[in-house]
C-alpha cells in the first residue's frame, strides 16, 4: 500500500471503531431505559392490584418464584428486587403525589389540538429514571428520601454521567442540600 492509501485505511479504520462505538453505547442506553420503564411498570401493576385485592406482603414472594419458572431465574424476579420495583413506583408516585398541589399532578403543557402531549410531573420523573442504569435508581431510593433531592440526583448522575461509586460520594457529601433551590422537575 501507498503511503495516502495507508492512511486513509487509518481514517477508515478509526472512524468504523467510532460508529461501532457509537452503536454499542446506544444499545447499552436502550436496553437500560427498557428496562427501567419495565420495572416501572411491574412495580405499578404490583401496587395496583394490591390495592385493589388487598394482598399480603407475601404475594411479592410467590410472585418471584412464580416468575423465575415462567421466564427463567436471574437477579430481576428476586423478591426483593420486586420489592425495589414496587417502592420505585410507589415512591415516586406518592411523593410527587404528597409533594404537588393538592395531590393532583402538575400539568406542564395545555391541551390545544395542535400542541404536544400533555406532560405530567409523574410522567418526567419517568423518563429520568429510565435514563439510570437500575442500581443507581435503587441507591437514591435506598439513601435519599426527599424528592427535590432525588430528582436532583437523578438528574446530575444523567447530566454527569457519575458512576455508581460517584453518586455514592455525591449523597454522602449531601450535594443535593447544598445545590436545591427552585422547581424540582
Amino acid at each position: 500500500m501507498k503511503r495516502e492509501q495507508i492512511k486513509a485505511y487509518k481514517v477508515l479504520l478509526q472512524e468504523v471503531v467510532q460508529v461501532v462505538q457509537q452503536s454499542q453505547l446506544y444499545a447499552v442506553r436502550s436496553v437500560q431505559q427498557t428496562t427501567s420503564l419495565l420495572y416501572w411498570e411491574i412495580g405499578k401493576m404490583i401496587i395496583e392490584r394490591h390495592i385493589k385485592y388487598g394482598w399480603c406482603a407475601a404475594v411479592v414472594d410467590k410472585l418471584s418464584i412464580d416468575l423465575k419458572e415462567k421466564i427463567g431465574a436471574g437477579q430481576s424476579w428476586s423478591a426483593c428486587n420486586l420489592r425495589m420495583l414496587r417502592q420505585l413506583y410507589e415512591d415516586y408516585t406518592h411523593l410527587t403525589n404528597n409533594e404537588t398541589t393538592n395531590a393532583k399532578q402538575l400539568v406542564s403543557h395545555l391541551a390545544k389540538p395542535d400542541s404536544k402531549p400533555i406532560v405530567t410531573d409523574i410522567d418526567k420523573l419517568k423518563q429520568l429514571v429510565s435514563k439510570m442504569p437500575w442500581r443507581q435508581n435503587i441507591l437514591i431510593l435506598q439513601k435519599v428520601k426527599e424528592l427535590k433531592a432525588r430528582v436532583f440526583y437523578l438528574k446530575a448522575t444523567i447530566q454527569n454521567r457519575w458512576i455508581r461509586a460517584t453518586l455514592i460520594l455525591q449523597i454522602k457529601a449531601r450535594e443535593a442540600h447544598h445545590r436545591l433551590s427552585g422547581p424540582i422537575l
